[in-house]
């Protein structure tokens, strides 16, 4: 048996309390660690992978049913694998769950959910009575993670708190063998919710009803942005979150609970076009009554209705956001990346939500993924991404060259070119490369036919150096 630890944590034995069962505890702590890196078949490094890895320690301890003795408990377990510090004091409102093995049971299987005070009395008192001596307790370093940052944030942890529903997931979890982490799956899992409470009975959109039956059509940035709220627990599957997206001041409407900006008397159902309509015709009616050069023309201008549907992604919503990357954000290769963001089917909407390792494969340096994921989401909710244009054409290229090629690396990446078309040719160079342009007819990335090479524009000259033309 091991020494006991500082008797600040363990409390003294009390031969008059005839409730206390003094006991062995043994600890076992689920950890990650990395994993060691492989190589992908191309011979670089692999993504970095964590795997699990588990810690014991023991150490004795006088059990009571109190809630006071319920959490010491768990503060000692702490102590006795050296966390207390990092992660502690435990609170009654930062309780982290555990699971505790009596004898004679020892599969993990048989082991019992400890989540609250009146649990953790039902098998203190189980335990004398059957003259335990010994616990087994099992905890993952992410419920104490877990625990952690709802103290530091003032979370609620009442006993009234029902299971695991309510705790948040360490974004530091492990990938499982699909790539995602423990946050990911739990975004997923909350869009599902909200999907199936908003769909359209008639389309694939979503709707959001207020309480006064207004509709707010839901973009996927809102439905994102939404998910989020309810893994910080700031909003509800009923009550979006408070954020610009869900603010409907500015389309004539309110969202339950906020203050009115427009005259109550007003009708709900007039619309913005119905109110201008209405100003121009009492100016109309003064203009004639007083005479129109007494008065100053007013610019009237309609404010910004709501979209009937949600924005939807096109592979042009693409090209043009990074031309306004690469115009106005700062980043300079924003168009060389657009090839592999395509690959990845890496829009607008969704580039805020893709991990910031991920996008920085496409191209990107570490400065860029923050100002590409920031810009994305501004860009997709401003009117310029719902703009239908038919092509974005750059300032120094003649019109005549409007075909978007695109060169595919066969070792990963690609660059796009543009061009007025395509001729007979042989690509000298294909075990590097291949050739691919847009097609209108089918809105998507075709391959260059074979015996053809594209005809590009003269800036882009030494694009196909090395290759033999017939």
């Amino acid at each position: 048996m091991a020494s006991a630890p500082s008797s600040e944590l363990i409390p003294t034995p009390n031969p008059s309390n005839l409730t206390f069962t003094v006991a062995t505890v043994a600890v076992a702590l689920t950890v990650f660690l990395p994993a060691a890196q492989g190589k992908t078949p191309t011979g670089k490094p692999a993504k970095a992978k964590l795997k699990t890895d588990t810690k014991n320690k023991q150490f004795s301890y006088d059990f009571d049913n109190t809630k006071d003795n319920y959490i010491s408990f768990l503060n000692q377990i702490l102590a006795a694998h050296g966390l207390a510090t990092k992660y502690g004091p435990v609170t009654s409102s930062s309780r982290f769950p555990i699971k505790i093995l009596t004898p004679p049971a020892r599969a993990k299987a048989d082991a019992v959910d400890v989540e609250r005070h009146s649990e953790y009395k039902d098998l203190i008192d189980n335990a004398r009575e059957k003259k335990v001596n010994k616990l087994t307790v099992l905890v993952h370093i992410n419920a104490i993670k877990d625990a952690s940052k709802k103290r530091k944030a003032g979370g609620s942890g009442s006993e009234s708190d029902s299971g695991s529903d309510g705790q948040e997931i360490d974004e530091g979890s492990g990938e499982d063998e699909k790539g995602y982490t423990a946050m990911d799956r739990e975004l997923g899992r909350l869009r599902g919710l909200l999907e199936k409470k908003y769909q359209n009975p008639n389309d694939s959109g979503y709707t959001y009803i207020t309480n006064d039956g207004e509709r707010l059509p839901l973009t996927p940035i809102m439905l994102a942005q939404w998910c989020r709220a309810l893994y910080d627990n700031t909003a509800t599957l009923s009550d979006p979150p408070n954020c610009q997206a869900f603010d409907m001041a500015n389309r004539g409407r309110l969202l339950p609970g906020r203050s009115p900006t427009s005259n109550s008397s007003s009708s709900s159902t007039n619309s913005p076009s119905d109110s201008l309509g209405h100003v121009a015709s009492i100016f109309s009616t003064l203009t004639t009554l007083l005479g129109a050069k007494n008065l100053p023309s007013p610019i009237l201008r309609p404010p910004t209705p709501s979209p009937a549907s949600p924005a939807q992604n096109t592979p042009t919503k693409l090209t043009r956001f990074l031309h306004h990357a690469q115009d106005n954000l700062g980043i300079p290769n924003a168009l060389e990346c657009e090839g592999q963001l395509s690959h990845c089917r890496y829009g607008p909407d969704i580039i805020p939500y893709v991990s910031d390792t991920a996008i920085a494969k496409c191209g990107f340096t570490e400065g860029d993924v923050i100002r590409l994921k920031r810009g994305a989401e501004a860009w997709w909710a401003s009117p310029e991404a719902k703009r239908k244009r038919a092509r974005i054409a750059s300032p120094s290229r003649d019109i005549t060259h409007a075909i978007r090629f695109e060169k595919r690396f066969v070792e990963g990446g690609s660059a796009s070119y543009f061009g007025s078309g395509m001729e007979m040719g042989y690509n000298g160079r294909s075990d590097e490369y291949e050739w691919w342009y847009y097609c209108d007819k089918v809105k998507e990335l075709v391959k260059v036919p074979a015996g053809q090479v594209p005809v590009l524009a003269a800036e882009y000259s030494d694009a196909r150096e090395g290759e033999d033309d017939f």
